[in-house]
C-alpha cells in the first residue's frame, strides 16, 4: 500500500511543472517525470528527471499529526504558499547549477502554465502563479547580488549580474528572457535599492563587448550588443540609473574621447569609417575588382541595421523623463 500523499496533487503537480521536483521517490531511489504527469506541461519542458527533495520530504512527513490527515494543513492559501517557498529553497539549495538559468526558466514555466488557465479554475489558480512568478524574482534578484548565497559552478558565481548578458544578447527569440522577466526583476532591485548594481556591470560590459568585436560593424556579435542595450533602456529604471551614472559622459572633451569613454559611446560611436583599419580591410580589399560595388551595399545594409538599432534605443531614452535631459547632453558633446 502507496504512503499517503504529503501535499495535494495540485499543488504537487504545479511545483514539478514549474521547478521540476518530487516529494515521491520512486524509480529505484530517483524521482522521474513519470512519477506525476502534470497537466498542460509544456513542449519546451525537457522530459529530464523530476529532483526528489528527500530531505524536505522527510521533514513534512514529521509534521503530519499522529492519525492525523497530512493534508488538512494546507487548507490555507498562506501555508500552500510557504510550502512553495520551502520547496524553492530546498531545490536551489541541493543542486550545483546556474541559479539564475534556472530560475529564469522556472518563471517561464510559471507563466506558461498561468496562460493555460482551465476554465473551471477558481482565483487561487491565479493567485499562486503569480506567487510563484514573484519567487522566482525575487531568488534571481538574491542570486545575482549574493551570487554565494546558494550552491552553483563557480563560472556562475564569478558573472554575477552578468549571467543576464547571454539572455539579453537573445531578447525576443525562445533563449531570451521570458516576457515580463525583467520588468519585475526591475522592480524588485528597485525596491531593494539595487538598480544600479544590475544595470551599470550589465551596461559597462556590453561596451567592453562591443570595442572588442573584431570585424567592426560586420561582426555578427554587434547586433546582440543593441539588442541587450534595448532591453535593458526599455525600463525605465535602468535607464535612468545608467543616465544619472558619472561614466555617462565622463568628462569627454572630444568625440573620440566621447566614444572611448562614456556610457554608450561604443555604440553610438559606430562608423563605416572607423579609425580602425578593420573594416576597410575587410570590405575593400581590391578597390578596382569588381566586388567593389557588393562591398558597398554590404557595408550600407549593415549601417542600416546599426541606424535602426540606434533610433529604437534613443527613441526609449527620449520617451524617459529621467533619460531625456542626459541624453540630449550626449548629443550636445557629441556635436561640439
Amino acid at each position: 500500500m502507496s504512503a499517503a500523499p504529503l501535499i495535494p496533487r495540485s499543488d504537487a503537480e504545479l511545483l514539478a511543472r514549474v521547478f521540476r521536483v518530487s516529494l515521491v521517490e520512486v524509480s529505484g531511489g530517483s524521482a522521474t517525470s513519470t512519477a506525476i504527469t502534470p497537466r498542460g506541461m509544456s513542449s519546451q519542458v525537457p522530459n529530464t528527471p523530476l529532483v526528489f527533495l528527500s530531505d524536505l520530504a522527510a521533514q513534512l512527513a514529521k509534521e503530519v499529526p499522529p492519525d492525523g490527515d497530512p493534508l488538512a494543513k494546507w487548507s490555507e492559501l498562506s501555508a500552500r504558499k510557504a510550502l512553495y517557498d520551502r520547496v524553492l529553497i530546498e531545490r536551489l539549495s541541493s543542486q550545483n547549477e546556474p541559479v539564475a538559468d534556472f530560475l529564469i526558466a522556472s518563471f517561464r514555466r510559471a507563466a506558461e502554465s498561468r496562460a493555460r488557465r482551465p476554465r473551471d479554475a477558481t482565483d487561487e489558480f491565479e493567485e499562486l502563479h503569480n506567487y510563484l512568478l514573484e519567487l522566482c524574482v525575487s531568488y534571481t534578484a538574491i542570486a545575482l547580488q549574493n551570487p554565494t548565497f546558494f550552491p552553483q559552478p563557480a563560472e556562475a558565481e564569478e558573472q554575477g549580474v552578468l549571467r543576464l548578458l547571454a539572455p539579453l544578447k537573445n531578447d525576443g527569440v525562445d533563449s531570451g528572457l521570458p516576457s515580463g522577466f525583467l520588468a519585475s526583476l526591475t522592480a524588485r532591485m528597485q525596491e531593494e535599492d539595487g538598480l544600479a548594481d544590475l544595470a551599470l556591470p550589465l551596461m559597462e560590459r556590453i561596451a567592453a563587448d562591443v570595442r572588442g568585436l573584431e570585424r567592426g560593424i560586420l561582426d555578427d556579435g554587434l547586433l546582440s550588443c543593441y539588442r541587450a542595450t534595448l532591453a535593458i533602456v526599455r525600463e525605465k529604471p535602468l535607464a535612468a540609473v545608467i543616465a544619472a551614472d558619472g561614466k555617462w559622459l565622463a568628462q569627454s572633451i572630444t568625440g573620440a574621447m566621447l566614444e572611448r569613454r562614456s556610457m554608450l559611446g561604443a555604440l553610438f560611436g559606430v562608423s563605416c569609417f572607423p579609425s580602425d583599419p578593420t573594416v576597410p580591410k575587410l570590405c575593400f580589399q581590391d578597390l578596382t575588382g569588381p566586388s567593389l560595388e557588393s562591398d558597398t551595399r554590404t557595408l550600407r545594409m549593415s549601417l542600416q541595421v546599426v541606424q535602426r538599432a540606434l533610433k529604437s534605443i534613443s527613441t526609449e531614452l527620449l520617451k524617459n523623463g529621467d533619460a531625456k535631459e542626459p541624453f540630449f547632453k550626449m548629443v550636445s558633446a557629441a556635436c561640439t
